[in-house]
């Protein structure tokens, strides 16, 4: 997942910032995240081919994660989020999936 970031930023805009600062805006839709044929690929041998989903709930105006049953787990802020179970994400929250972390933004 590669969006462009040259367009001017709004104020809700949110992004995952990988641990080597690499920015991605994250359109508002659901975003499967894992290895392969995902819409947010970490290649990783700790995270499964679909790891977790990434949901934007309308009525929030934020991001919900999902762990999809993986061998590893999903944490938000080093906490372990249970199976099949929707967690509010909030700005500057740690998505760890498997080994990998991710930041969550929102805003510019």
């Amino acid at each position: 997942m590669d969006e462009e970031l040259d367009q001017e930023p709004l104020p809700d805009d949110w992004y995952l910032v990988e641990s080597n600062g690499h920015r991605s805006r994250i359109p508002r839709t659901m975003l499967f995240m894992g290895r392969e044929h995902c819409d947010v690929q970490v290649k990783s041998d700790t995270v499964d081919k679909r790891h977790a989903v990434l949901t934007y709930d309308v009525f929030l105006s934020k991001f919900k994660i999902k762990d999809l049953s993986s061998i590893n787990k999903t944490y938000v802020n080093s906490t372990r989020i249970q199976e099949q179970e929707y967690v509010t994400l909030n700005h500057m929250d740690t998505v760890q999936l498997g080994h990998d972390i991710l930041l969550l933004q929102s805003k510019c």
